[in-house]
């Protein structure tokens, strides 16, 4: 009675298997082949009889026989449901390897087969796939570095090298130290890596030491995995030292600019506003229209320098040091800007504000005068002489 039950249920896990559309085998207690699935057979070149009975060695080799049987014993004490998986090779029937992991596990008692089953799972495309990786990973132009975060910090697994290039280490002996030892200068923070969401983090600038100095990058991480040591990280720096070095000389040349612009837009204005009192008719009209045009100049680069400032672009600092920021206002309650003492122009005499412009133009007054509205010249302690 045992017997034909046995039979029975031996014949119900034959009918599931054939069933079965991924790789599995089963082996008895003397890891004697006992089924197969046909897609197995199929795959590896084998008929059913080529393998039935056979022992597992002669399709494993001796190595990974040992190892199977080792995680097998590892089982006996686990429930049914546990399993262990290791990555080896399968010999076909052509006598080529194929790349494979194997998920073995014990039947249950209740089954009342002795023995154990194998998944068998094709890692020619897993090995595909990171065989184009590593190729990426070492081309990278950025620093990469693939590390596992410990309780006491990133610990290096790996790195490509342009990372060993940049920070001066040797790839074959960069395996197990600790990252942050490493690149982290003592008066910088490190970048916490174990409490990243979304399994993303930064991008964040950073300071960091490298083979040719102290230099600013760009950090960021992505999480890709789980050990038993921690979280599995890549952590890819980017250089952004020059392009800082390029964004200070563009800022600086940036207020040099507006400061030129404030005072060649005021010598501008000042002539203008003389040439508008002065003169009748349409050319009056003229001198206005430019007159106004030029104000505008002025309101625009009062806005270029709101705009900067919104955008961080400022950094909290005026727009230009020690010099006149224009900032748009009516003309009739314009400040009158004061240039600078490495101008050009000739100081006027003491107590009189003198003008040079053409000679059908030209006005003078002194301090005492109570004219309503004065010419713009007049309010000027200094005023450019016509060549």
């Amino acid at each position: 009675m045992d017997r034909a039950a046995r039979e029975t249920r031996l014949e119900r896990y034959r009918a599931v298997h054939e069933a079965v559309e991924q790789r599995v085998y089963v082996l008895d207690e003397e890891g004697r082949i006992v089924l197969t699935t046909d897609r197995l057979l199929s795959e590896l070149g084998y008929d059913e009889s080529d393998v039935i009975g056979r022992h597992v060695s002669t399709f494993l080799g001796e190595g990974a026989t040992r190892r199977g049987a080792a995680l097998l014993a590892e089982l006996d004490d686990e429930p049914p449901t546990e399993s262990r998986s290791y990555e080896t090779t399968l010999t076909t029937a052509d006598g080529d390897e194929v790349p494979v992991e194997i998920e073995l596990s014990r039947f249950p008692e209740s089954a009342g087969i002795e023995g154990s089953v194998g998944i068998v799972r094709d890692r020619s495309q897993l090995e595909a796939e990171r065989s184009r990786f590593a190729g990426l990973f070492d081309r990278l132009p950025d620093a990469v570095v693939d590390a596992v975060v410990t309780d006491d910090g990133p610990v290096i697994r790996r790195v490509n090298g342009t990372f060993a290039e940049t920070f001066g280490i040797d790839r074959d002996t960069a395996s197990g130290t600790a990252l942050d030892d490493m690149v982290v200068p003592n008066d910088e923070d490190t970048v916490d890596l174990a409490d990243a969401e979304d399994h993303l983090v930064g991008p964040v600038e950073v300071e960091r030491e490298t083979a040719n100095g102290r230099r600013t990058f760009l950090f960021r991480a992505v999480r890709y995995g789980v050990t038993d040591d921690g979280p599995l990280v890549f952590g890819i720096y980017t250089d952004i030292t020059d392009r800082k070095e390029d964004q200070r000389l563009i800022e600086m040349l940036n207020r040099v600019f507006r400061h030129n612009i404030a005072n060649t837009n005021g010598v501008v204005q000042g002539y203008l506003e003389i040439l508008a009192e002065r003169l009748d008719g349409d050319d009056a009209a003229y001198a206005r229209n430019a007159l106004d045009a030029a104000d505008r100049i002025t309101e625009i680069a009062g806005k270029l320098r709101d705009i900067e400032h919104a955008l961080g672009g400022g950094e909290g600092r005026p727009a230009t040091s020690g010099a006149w920021s224009p900032t748009p206002s009516p003309r009739s309650a314009r400040a009158t800007p004061t240039p600078p003492s490495t101008s050009r122009f000739p100081p006027s005499p003491s107590g009189t504000a003198t003008c040079s412009p053409p000679p059908s133009a030209r006005c003078s007054r002194t301090p005492s005068s109570t004219s309503a509205r004065p010419p713009r010249c007049a309010s000027r302690r200094r005023r450019p002489t016509t060549r």
